[in-house]
């Protein structure tokens, strides 16, 4: 029998707590962290049983966010996703990842369109488109996402997306980002 402190060792190792069938991100989102918790997202799925995805982020990689994103939203189990705390930039795409989206009372959302970096001595004007039209296919992905789920035209999400804009749960759930409320 697994005790509590064992859990718990094994959720902050790992990310994850089979016995209770959650998964814990938390942190900035990286390769990492994906390449962490994707087999043990898995192995949950091979088993019946709803997984709760538990999301507190500052944002990070948007290609290792979009991974987690699919993985979780093809889950055959029944998946939830809570937002804790803060739930920012790819975050909130995780949090859409989930068949029923819950935000704790008291955390915030924020979305907004990406921003990439170039690095090296040599800054072309080819480096420059390249980057000006991945950063726009990034954003197109990220928005139409965000929209998809939320019910939100294109048009209001590119507004919303235009500059980082904040979101309560409350706020969350008018505008669609999630389905509940948990606590007050």
């Amino acid at each position: 029998m697994t005790t509590k402190t064992q859990r718990l060792d094994t959720a902050k190792s790992s990310g994850i707590d089979f016995s209770a069938r959650r998964v814990y991100i938390f942190g900035a989102i990286s390769d990492k962290l994906a390449q962490d918790l994707l087999p043990g997202i898995f192995m949950l799925d091979e088993t019946k049983g709803p997984i709760g995805v538990h999301i507190s982020t500052p944002g990070g990689d948007s290609d290792a966010g979009m991974g987690l994103y699919d993985v979780i939203r093809n889950c055959k189990n029944p998946t939830t996703t809570f937002g804790v705390g803060g739930v920012y930039s790819i975050g909130a795409v995780l949090l859409q990842a989930g068949k029923k989206r819950i935000m704790t009372a008291n955390a915030m959302m924020m979305v907004h369109n990406a921003t990439m970096t170039m690095s090296g001595d040599d800054i072309d004007t080819k480096g420059l488109n390249r980057l000006n039209e991945e950063c726009k296919l990034s954003n197109w992905r990220y928005q139409s996402l965000l929209a998809r789920r939320s019910g939100a035209s294109e048009k209001q999400m590119a507004k919303w997306c235009e500059k980082e804009t904040y979101f309560t749960a409350a706020e969350a759930l008018k505008a669609g980002f999630i389905d509940a409320i948990l606590g007050d």
